[in-house]
């Protein structure tokens, strides 16, 4: 069976010259140097590459503990269930909208959350 590739996401409108001249980084330049056909898709086109599964997770996990250390700092109580929606809501908003048994076939992982509550005391 020949299946088709995920198209990329396309996170930009295509950019003029001029909106590209108007700031420069070293990471475009280095692209530049590289291979101007992936600056082309990348800085002229906007097209990204799909985010990996496993930064996905590093990401939910991350704005989780982010989440608690801000209530912490704040001396707020984050409790299980307010750190379950933090992680709920990270995970579809990484999942590009998702929903819990949505049609994308991204199903939140329960035992992801065990992760977070193991790294977050109390």
């Amino acid at each position: 069976m020949i299946a088709l590739a995920p198209q990329p996401a396309v996170t930009n409108q295509p950019r003029s010259i001029a909106d590209l001249i108007k700031s420069v980084s070293a990471s475009r330049l280095g692209t530049w140097q590289r291979c101007r056909l992936q600056f082309f898709f990348r800085y002229v086109e906007g097209i990204k590459k799909p985010a990996t599964p496993a930064l996905h997770i590093g990401s939910t996990v991350h704005t989780v503990l982010q989440q608690w250390n801000l209530a912490r700092w704040r001396k707020a109580v984050l409790d299980n269930a307010a750190l379950r929606e933090v992680f709920l809501q990270a995970w579809t908003s990484q999942a590009g909208g998702a929903t819990r048994g949505g049609g994308t076939g991204i199903r939140v992982p329960y035992p992801g959350l065990q992760l977070v509550r193991a790294e977050v005391p109390g």
